[in-house]
């Protein structure tokens, strides 16, 4: 295989000062992809942190389903499940995004600014979920449609964390 940009007494330049040194070739494609899939790489530690949030969300997805599916007597009860379920998801997710490296801070910013945006659609929802266990009393069917759009919220952080998980070379699933 020849060398792009190969110069010296082989080949190249035939310069008369050139003393058999040779440039590096630029990056390619499948380098750079190598480097990235390193640099980003999850750790042990980082896999085991995320299956937990992983079964916190999904967990919290059950919870809104099971909120959206009760009778008006259970309402409350599940309702406040669910707001305990997307806490718990909440302080998951930011735990994991902490431990990211420098390096993987930057190279997965693409899919930590898609999760940051999608948790906050989930915290806005979970806010929705609270004012309604605020009212007096707690109309059932309003805080099932608030389990409806929590529900959908948090499934599309899941799609954002499994995107991420991907990207870290995590096999999770």
């Amino acid at each position: 295989m020849a060398l792009l940009g190969q110069t010296g007494r082989h080949g190249g330049s035939r310069s008369g000062n050139n003393q058999g040194s040779s440039t590096v070739p630029a990056d390619n494609t499948d380098l750079t992809n190598f480097k990235h899939a390193v640099a980003v790489e999850a750790t042990d530690t980082q896999v085991t942190q995320f299956m937990v949030l992983a079964k916190s969300t999904d967990a919290a997805r059950q919870q809104a389903q099971a909120l959206q599916r009760s009778g008006s007597e259970a309402a409350v009860k599940e309702a406040t499940a669910l707001q305990d379920a997307v806490d718990e998801v909440q302080r998951q997710d930011r735990g994991f995004l902490e431990t990211f490296s420098e390096a993987q801070a930057s190279g997965l910013k693409k899919q930590t600014k898609k999760l940051t945006q999608s948790g906050e659609t989930v915290m806005k929802g979970a806010k929705k979920l609270a004012a309604q266990l605020d009212r007096i009393p707690p109309d059932p069917q309003r805080l099932k449609e608030s389990a409806t759009n929590l529900e959908q919220a948090l499934a599309k952080l899941q799609s954002d964390q499994n995107e991420l998980s991907k990207e870290m070379g995590m096999d999770i699933h």
